[in-house]
């Protein structure tokens, strides 16, 4: 039971920051950049909930992605899969208690995101050079996500501890 209202409320807060990512610059008609709430959510659950939820959320946030903007079913299931476990393997060395986390943890994860997204989507298609692609879109959607990441870590971290709650208060009622 307690596993399956973890699932929900993951898959409801995933969806709710898939439809805001998408719908977004439409609300806001001025922003240039949209900030990566998908991104945020993957590294998030996988620091606060461990690499098997990390690599979860990974997997469903990447197929939502690649259905949305993908040109190839996997590509961005790929990246959100890395990411999030290699935000789970540094759960075992950090406390989500850190204040700086969420800009730490958003700085790393944005590089990996954009190495990768550079490496493999416009490299190859030669839309920008290095300085370009930085220049025009590493920085602003850097600074968008970094300002939405503390927002949205700092949620996550609640429903963290609320369900952590709730798990803990069901296994002392059982003993």
């Amino acid at each position: 039971m307690k596993r399956l209202r973890q699932i929900i409320v993951i898959a409801i807060v995933l969806l709710l920051g898939f439809f805001i990512q998408i719908n977004l610059a439409q609300f806001i008609p001025s922003l240039r950049c949209v900030p990566n709430i998908m991104l945020i959510l993957v590294f998030s659950f996988g620091f606060l909930r461990g690499t098997k939820t990390g690599m979860a959320v990974g997997i469903a946030a990447g197929l939502l992605m690649d259905f949305v903007q993908g040109n190839i079913i996997g590509f961005y299931v790929l990246i959100f899969v890395y990411i999030g476990f290699i935000n789970g393997v540094l759960k075992r060395y950090f406390t989500s208690n850190v204040i700086l986390l969420p800009v730490i943890l958003c700085t790393v994860n944005e590089i990996l995101y954009h190495g990768a997204m550079y490496l493999f989507q416009f490299r190859e298609q030669a839309m920008h050079t290095a300085t370009e692609y930085l220049r025009h879109v590493v920085i602003p959607e850097y600074l968008v996500t970094l300002i939405a990441a503390i927002v949205v870590y700092g949620v996550i971290l609640l429903i963290h501890r609320k369900l952590e709650k709730i798990e803990k208060k069901g296994e002392t009622q059982f003993v």
